[in-house]
């Protein structure tokens, strides 16, 4: 919701796998976004 809500994205229907990794709260904030694309088999 926040990268749609950041425009980042329409919709996370978009994508088939999200996966979201918490690490050490950091002053001010900090968002790292690595998007691939999954080649099909």
């Amino acid at each position: 919701d926040a990268l749609t809500h950041a425009e980042v994205l329409i919709d996370d229907e978009q994508f088939d796998e999200i996966n979201i990794v918490r690490g050490q709260p950091v002053s001010g904030g900090r968002l790292g976004v690595k998007i691939y694309k999954i080649e099909s088999e």
